[in-house]
């Protein structure tokens, strides 16, 4: 009895997850049918777009730094690297 109760359970709950989204996009939603409410709509995209910009911009500025460090810290490196790798150990600066 409890096993079909939460198998029915699911199953509703699967249905409600899986058509809220077809009604987000709805063409036809009346609440969207004005100007001012698309305009309104457009805003708010525009205002969600532009601050995940700013987050993409700002983290790729961080992993810029990043390389930057890694590749200053390694610079010195380079004329040694092939002799250090071939096993002398005295040319492994770092």
């Amino acid at each position: 009895m409890f096993k079909s109760l939460a198998l029915a359970g699911f199953a509703v709950l699967a249905s409600a997850a899986i058509s809220a989204p077809a009604l987000a996009d709805d063409p036809n939603d009346p609440t969207m049918r004005s100007k001012a409410a698309r305009d309104r709509d457009r805003e708010i995209i525009r205002q969600l777009n532009l601050k995940e910009l700013e987050r993409v911009r700002a983290r790729d500025a961080g992993y810029a730094e990043g390389w930057a460090a890694y590749r200053a810290y390694h610079e010195g490196d380079r004329p040694a690297l092939p002799r250090c790798r071939k096993g002398q150990r005295t040319r492994c600066s770092r």
